[in-house]
């Protein structure tokens, strides 16, 4: 990974940004960042679009990863945000945690990597 990090700082300086931790005795155990903005097809709703979600290896199946997206789920209705779009990786599912948050699935996305 290459993080912009001076581009994170710009969209949440633009308030589009959402970052929630989660921690165990303080240390920190996972986050979720997203992006806020409103939606270009249903433009009367505010939508999140997940960009990462992260939980340390010796928290997951611990009840780390649902806790931390309850909490995201408070901060995002707090900003009035009308659909969480959520992104995991193939190598690392969750669906049946998501599904028990009340995600469903709604598309599958696909890369390649261009110029190789």
């Amino acid at each position: 990974m290459e993080p912009d990090y001076a581009r994170y700082l710009e969209i949440d300086e633009m308030g589009m940004l959402s970052t929630v931790t989660i921690r165990d005795d303080n240390t920190l155990a996972g986050y979720c960042i997203d992006f806020i903005t409103p939606s270009l097809h249903q433009s009367s709703n505010i939508i999140s679009v997940n960009d990462l979600l992260y939980i340390i290896p010796n928290c997951r199946r611990q009840g780390c990863g649902k806790k931390l997206l309850q909490t995201v789920h408070e901060h995002l209705v707090k900003r009035k945000v009308a659909v969480h779009y959520l992104a995991m990786k193939v190598d690392y599912p969750f669906e049946a945690m998501a599904e028990a948050l009340g995600y469903s699935k709604v598309e599958y996305n696909y890369r390649k990597i261009l110029g190789e």
